[in-house]
């Protein structure tokens, strides 16, 4: 295929920047490698130009199917970037639906595009503590995927630890799906702000300067230990919460891979601890 702009990533940045192109009359090649368009928009909600965000992503998505110069490809992974414009994208055809006939279950394009956006978002990181690849231990924002998107609740008596106010969301959208939720364990000396303040008005318990010490449980995690975090490591060990779901946090990092394939430079960014 051979577009005057290819944009990686359909979240709001990538739509938008998708928009603007194809309006200015250029071919434009969106690919994204999750089977919805929207991003972290589609759970988290938000409002973009005063509209609802699911409802602007809807409306984003009529106007696309209308103009011949804008081809929208999910399920689609840009696997690499190359020298002169040259980009692989991996698409899934038929994995998610078997049995079509004549339908090949992967396909691999080749690229070449005048200008690339790379519009790849951010991942969320975890936190370390003992026993924290045990199942039932997940990222934050990936319970609020289950919950949001699949409509499934990964647990029915959940712990949120995290270093940052996004993760709050997790134990709102938890709350709102009929789990227990037994307290957020947020790392900082300090936790306040709309969302801590929004899950205390819901009886939620939130602990500053606390963290997990250990998962413990034996094929998912029955409880966790944990302990208030000072100077000097962690006291008051000893602390158990029974739980069958730990949603951690610890930031966001931009997803730089793409970037750094085609020769990109990167910074540190102090205040958020990623490149």
């Amino acid at each position: 295929m051979h577009v005057d702009l290819l944009v990686v990533g359909g979240g709001i940045a990538g739509l938008k920047a998708a928009r603007e192109a194809a309006d200015a009359g250029k071919q434009v090649l969106l690919v994204e490698q999750t089977a919805h368009l929207g991003g972290r928009s589609m759970v988290d909600g938000g409002k973009i130009d005063w509209m609802a965000a699911a409802d602007w992503v809807t409306a984003q998505m009529a106007d696309f199917a209308a103009m011949p110069n804008l081809t929208v490809r999910t399920r689609a992974m840009a696997s690499g970037l190359y020298d002169h414009g040259y980009a692989m994208v991996y698409e899934r055809v038929s994995d998610h639906r078997p049995g079509q006939p004549g339908a090949p279950r992967h396909r691999l394009w080749r690229v070449r595009a005048k200008d690339i956006v790379i519009a790849t978002g951010a991942i969320e990181r975890p936190l370390t503590f003992a026993g924290n690849d045990m199942p039932g231990v997940m990222l934050a924002s990936a319970v609020r995927d289950y919950i949001g998107l699949w409509g499934v609740m990964p647990g029915k008596r959940g712990v949120v630890c995290a270093n940052n106010d996004d993760a709050y969301r997790t134990a709102l959208a938890m709350a709102d799906a009929g789990g227990k939720v037994e307290a957020v364990l947020d790392v900082r000396a300090e936790a306040n702000g709309a969302l801590p303040d929004a899950v205390r008005a819901r009886g939620i318990q939130v602990r500053p300067g606390h963290g997990i010490v250990r998962a413990k449980g034996g094929l998912k995690v029955d409880e966790v230990e944990i302990g208030k975090l000072s100077g000097d490591g962690i006291s008051n060990r000893g602390e158990h919460m029974f739980c069958d779901l730990v949603a951690v946090s610890g930031g966001w990092s931009p997803v730089v891979h793409l970037w750094s394939h085609c020769g990109g430079k990167l910074t540190w960014q102090e205040d958020g601890a990623y490149f």
